[in-house]
């Protein structure tokens, strides 16, 4: 099969969101049946301690966090799987806005980042951000990842 004919059979892929267009773009023909994830970061500053920890946890702290939001699916027929600045709009308003400069204590009474990103997946799920990975780093050496597992 020739590249026309590779391009004429894609081009003829309906995806969930509708057919899957690659034409002018010789590269994008394995495009149609695969899936393609997006990956955006966001930063909040927050504030905890966890009574139950033996070490410096226990005592009030700060964190840096650094989230990243993972969505994967197929590519629609505008060629994205999801706008960024939508999922901007969302995660800002959903989260960052939730936990910036907060006292995790008042949201959660266990605030682990484990906790923290599950809550981060809730949040996410309630505005129907189809999610694939989170990932919440706490220190630059630490990070939790939660996987969408079905």
């Amino acid at each position: 099969m020739d590249g026309a004919s590779a391009i004429a059979v894609v081009k003829a892929v309906r995806g969930p969101r509708g057919p899957v267009d690659v034409a002018g773009c010789p590269y994008c023909a394995w495009v149609a049946g695969d899936l393609v994830s997006i990956i955006r970061r966001y930063s909040f500053e927050a504030a905890h301690k966890l009574d139950w920890h033996p070490g410096k946890c226990r005592s009030l702290h700060g964190h840096s966090y650094v989230l990243e939001v993972e969505v994967t699916g197929p590519v629609g027929e505008h060629g994205v799987v999801m706008d960024f600045a939508e999922l901007d709009t969302v995660v800002e308003k959903c989260v960052v806005s939730r936990l910036d400069h907060t006292y995790l204590n008042d949201l959660l009474d266990n605030p682990t980042a484990e906790l923290v990103a599950s809550a981060v997946g809730g949040w996410l799920d309630e505005a129907a951000i189809g999610w694939s990975v989170l990932r919440l780093w706490e220190t630059e050496r630490g990070a939790v990842v939660v996987r969408r597992t079905g």
